[in-house]
């Protein structure tokens, strides 16, 4: 671990009363070279391992909690390769517990601890295979129609042409185009004509299409918050168990635009993209940080001065237990995919954020894999949040797990 990592780290748990000890947190190398020597005992008391701390400390500052419950040889990895020599693999013998921010490649089938991930699911984070499984689960279930915006997969051939014939002849079409498989606005354009649509993306074609790319229908009315800004909410999905199905919904968070909506102005992405990724790129952004990103409390509030709803009861009958539906339609409609590969153990947490209209209908948008463990921003609220999400998941798990082996 680098000097400045670890300082960032022992920083973290003094502030709670806690210190670092040379036998609770290893780099993946350090280790490594323990297991070269034999010094790795066969059953240590306590292993915390960390690689890619720079992203994960703040998921460190759980440690209390793993000793208070007697987890033993708990793993937080971030990239796939150690050295040139070492990998994941090599290490993962020496753990019960595994927690990664990527999933593909990381955790053989023949693992038998607790990871934070499951194998097949990409159906519900990559965006054109969430709403695959969302557009055929609602030819049974029209209940989940509206959960979703109306999207179509460029890369395939038939929803492509479908969608070219509704561009071609509405008198003024607006879409927003999006990566099937990317994170924090990177390359979402919103896109009114072909010339548009082939300045952003080059290798478009009007009768092919574009592979591994969707176009969803935009919401021209969105709801707006301090006087005319275009906003994205977070919440968060936690799946504990999938046989049998275990979920939990929990608030989070709402980023705002830095750049008033404008929809004769669709250019110019700041006003039509509130990601905060995207929103750091804007001179303004320093200036601005404080009211870019809402807590869930202050969002509320907002919509019922607008007059939205009549008190933050009232918001959470009518859109919180909306979110909670649309959720539960998404995971029904995956369920099947996630199914596969799943073993008992593996469990997920999930970023899930919506959009909403002027009518108040928020809009499941997409599902993140990796939520941030980690942020500058409020940093002193996200130390306390945090690991007290992560303690309330592992708590959950161990729970189910611990009922399933007494049977």
């Amino acid at each position: 671990m680098k000097e400045k990592e670890k300082k960032e780290l022992e920083e973290d748990l003094d502030a709670r009363g806690h210190c670092v000890e040379e036998e609770d947190v290893l780099c993946m190398c350090k280790l490594m070279e323990r297991v070269k020597e034999g010094k790795v005992p066969k059953d240590p008391t306590y292993y915390y391992a960390l690689n890619g701390v720079k992203s994960l400390t703040r998921v460190v500052c759980a440690i209390p909690y793993w000793r208070e419950h007697n987890l033993k040889r708990a793993i937080f990895c971030h990239s796939f390769r150690l050295n040139d020599e070492y990998t994941f693999r090599d290490v993962l013998p020496y753990f019960t517990f595994v927690w990664t921010n990527k999933r593909k490649g990381m955790v053989p089938a023949e693992f038998e601890g607790l990871w934070n991930h499951f194998p097949s699911e990409s159906a519900l984070t990559q965006k054109h295979n969430l709403a695959r499984h969302l557009r055929e689960y609602t030819r049974a279930n029209p209940s989940a129609e509206n959960v979703h915006p109306l999207t179509w997969d460029l890369g395939d051939t038939n929803q492509f042409l479908a969608w070219k014939k509704l561009f071609e002849t509405e008198e003024r079409p607006i879409f927003i185009v999006k990566p099937v498989n990317s994170s924090s606005g990177k390359g979402i354009h919103v896109v009114e004509t072909f010339e548009t649509i082939k300045e952003h993306y080059p290798e478009f074609s009007r009768t092919l299409g574009l592979d591994q790319h969707l176009v969803q229908r935009y919401i021209r009315n969105p709801m707006l918050i301090e006087n005319g800004y275009k906003f994205n909410v977070r919440t968060y999905l936690f799946i504990a168990s999938l046989s049998p199905p275990i979920a939990y919904f929990h608030t989070g968070y709402v980023t705002q635009a830095i750049v008033p909506y404008d929809l004769s102005n669709t250019t110019n992405r700041m006003g039509h993209v509130s990601s905060t990724a995207l929103q750091k790129t804007h001179p303004d952004f320093e200036t601005k940080r404080e009211s870019q990103k809402w807590s869930w409390e202050r969002f509320v509030a907002e919509l019922v001065a607008q007059g939205r709803f009549d008190s933050p009861e009232d918001f959470v009958e009518t859109v919180e237990k909306e979110m909670i539906r649309k959720i539960a339609h998404t995971v029904k409609a995956v369920l099947p995919t996630l199914l596969k590969g799943y073993k008992r153990g593996q469990f997920a947490y999930y970023g899930v954020d919506f959009l909403a209209n002027d009518e108040n209908e928020f809009f499941l948008i997409e599902v993140n894999k990796a939520p941030s463990a980690t942020s500058s921003h409020n940093k002193e609220k996200n130390l306390v949040l945090i690991p007290s999400l992560i303690n309330e998941m592992v708590s959950i798990v161990y729970e189910i797990e611990k009922k399933r082996k007494a049977g």
